[in-house]
């Protein structure tokens, strides 16, 4: 089975709950001697062909994703379906769930990356924000360090904004205006006095989007 399809059955018809482990210290050869995996179809095509640790890559995908599935455990099965389809049966999205999720789940830096996506792909489930944003958000957390989306996320306020945010697309920039007005000192050669246009940031659309999904939660 091609593993965007495996994904996309474990996610609308596994229940994910038996992979409720600490993924963070969990190697490999532990997964291998679990027999959990073998019930869980995304698991057993990936590891029914590895047999030893030395594919490091996919040794790490692996911890990956099944921080991912972990992450959505608590989600009725019904509820992933019907979100699921509802993109599978819509014409603006060039590939498939499965596929898509593959493909940011492998971009991910590790596995507590891919667990804090897993986040905004269970509020899509849950219908907290759209498909789209969920698509957005996974790629400003894959162009970021994780530390600094985190820490934007949890502020509650502007104050902290600056310029090391500008190209997240977390916040936006804004100009105030610019007022220009005749010179009443004749003594200057100006003719014209001009006053403001000073920079400021605000909390992008999907900015706003992240902390509220975000707003209160402890992820280590």
């Amino acid at each position: 089975m091609k593993l965007s399809k495996s994904l996309e059955s474990s996610l609308k018809k596994d229940d994910l709950k038996n992979l409720m482990v600490g993924v963070g210290e969990v190697g490999l050869d532990s997964i291998m001697e679990s027999g959990a995996w073998r019930d869980i179809p995304i698991l057993s095509s990936l590891l029914s062909g590895i047999k030893t640790i030395g594919n490091v890559r996919d040794a790490l995908f692996i911890k990956k994703l099944l921080s991912f599935l972990t992450e959505l455990s608590d989600i009725p099965i019904e509820k992933r379906q019907k979100m699921i389809d509802s993109i599978e049966s819509s014409e603006d999205y060039q590939l498939n769930v499965g596929e898509k999720l593959i493909y940011i789940i492998e971009r991910s830096e590790d596995h507590f990356s891919s667990k804090i996506i897993a986040v905004f792909f269970a509020a899509f489930i849950n219908e907290q924000i759209t498909y789209t944003q969920f698509l957005r958000i996974s790629r400003i957390i894959d162009n970021m360090y994780l530390g600094d989306f985190l820490s934007f996320a949890n502020e509650s306020s502007d104050c902290n904004l600056d310029s090391s945010l500008s190209n997240t697309g977390l916040i936006d920039l804004y100009f105030d205006s610019v007022i220009v007005e005749d010179n009443d000192d004749y003594e200057r050669s100006d003719k014209y006095v001009t006053s403001g246009g000073d920079a400021y940031f605000e909390v992008s659309e999907i900015g706003a989007v992240i902390r509220k999904v975000l707003h209160d939660k402890i992820y280590t």
